[in-house]
């Protein structure tokens, strides 16, 4: 039988309730904060505790990855070393096993790729689990920085680790370490599915060049009203041609590499639903068509239910069909609800990434909000 000791990993769960800061002078909260704020309230409670594990005390593996998830807004990736000490995995949706020295060079992939990926990992000494971020690797040295949440000196300095690890200060809370020490303590990583689709190959990307040359640009007339520049890329502002144009708005970001992060589609609320089409076929239209185009190409089976609801929501007897089944009724019914007004919000955690519905007021105006967020 293998050993399946659950080994509770400190550094674990990032968030520490005395470090939460909510400023919002804009009135413009970021998503995360909200998602850190209430998550660490969310731990006050014994229960959650349980299935997310404890600030002092550390979490196994499988908690550590429902709070990564719960905070990314997408199922990590969990890469597992298959020769070092066990621990039990069963609830990770995902875990790919790899040999502790593969595991560590495709973290060192993952790093170096152009969307500079950072990975978490979990690793044992011998007698204590720890979590660590890599934030570089420098493949001269063939060496590892990364940021420790412990205070102080890192647990993975020789003076507090069995495993002869000697990391060396590589600025404030980074330290740095060697492939070799890496390997030897290593136990897991979580990556996000799109860094693990990068260094295997595999399409998950939204380029929006690609989306510029494709149908919904061309059918819906798209043209670009404005821009500005971010950190790490551009956000655009866009307009579709025809007679409704002052009821749609369309908001894409993309990344220095092209690749769509962010897609939001704003639909006035009154175009949405209300006269002189009631439930209006071109507000339905736009909508679908912009859930298809920005999907990841591996979520598109996941988003065709919403697709087909959208496409089919003046046909009563074939949207109650389509609730009838539980998979899909789970789904697309807050979504619907949502989309038609009689929910405030609703959402839907994709593989890549994760869609957010919303009715939100904006300058005095009722709006319908979908967002793509694409990790």
């Amino acid at each position: 039988m293998p050993d399946t000791t659950q080994i509770r990993f400190s550094g674990a769960i990032p968030v520490k309730t005395t470090s939460i800061t909510v400023e919002d002078p804009e009135g413009k909260l970021k998503w995360y904060q909200i998602l850190e704020k209430g998550f660490a309230q969310l731990l006050e409670d014994e229960q959650q505790r349980e299935i997310y594990g404890h600030l002092e005390k550390g979490a196994t593996l499988e908690q550590a990855w429902r709070t990564a998830t719960m905070l990314a807004g997408v199922q990590m990736v969990c890469l597992r070393a298959d020769d070092r000490p066990a621990t039990p995995t069963d609830a990770i949706s995902r875990v790919v096993l790899l040999p502790a020295r593969e595991l560590v060079s495709q973290l060192g992939r993952i790093l170096e790729s152009p969307e500079r990926f950072a990975p978490q990992i979990f690793y044992h000494d011998g007698a204590t689990g720890h979590s660590i971020v890599l934030f570089e690797y420098e493949p001269k040295t063939d060496t590892f920085v990364y940021l420790d949440p412990w205070p102080g000196r890192s647990l993975l300095c020789r003076e507090n680790n069995q495993a002869d690890v000697d990391a060396q200060p590589a600025g404030e809370r980074r330290w740095s370490v060697t492939r070799d020490e890496v390997e030897r303590v290593i136990i897991a990583s979580f990556v996000f599915p799109s860094a693990w689709a990068e260094v295997m190959g595999e399409p998950y990307a939204v380029m929006y060049g690609e989306l510029e040359a494709g149908d919904f640009w061309s059918f819906f007339h798209i043209r670009e009203v404005g821009q500005s520049a971010l950190d790490t890329g551009i956000r655009r502002h866009l307009k579709p041609g025809g007679d409704f144009q002052d009821h749609i708005d369309l908001f894409v970001e993309e990344n220095e590499r092209g690749r769509v992060v962010d897609a939001e589609l704003r639909l006035a609320r009154g175009f949405v639903t209300g006269p002189p089409f009631g439930i209006s076929p071109f507000a339905a239209d736009i909508a679908k068509s912009f859930l298809a185009a920005f999907s990841p190409p591996p979520d598109e089976e996941h988003v065709r239910p919403l697709v087909d609801a959208l496409r089919e929501i003046g046909n009563r007897e074939r949207i109650n069909a389509m609730m009838r089944d539980p998979r899909v009724g789970e789904v697309v019914g807050p979504v619907l609800m949502t989309y038609l007004g009689q929910m405030e919000e609703s959402g839907t955690v994709l593989s890549y990434g994760q869609l957010q519905l919303a009715n939100v007021e904006r300058e005095g105006k009722a709006w319908l909000q979908l967002e793509l967020r694409l990790h």
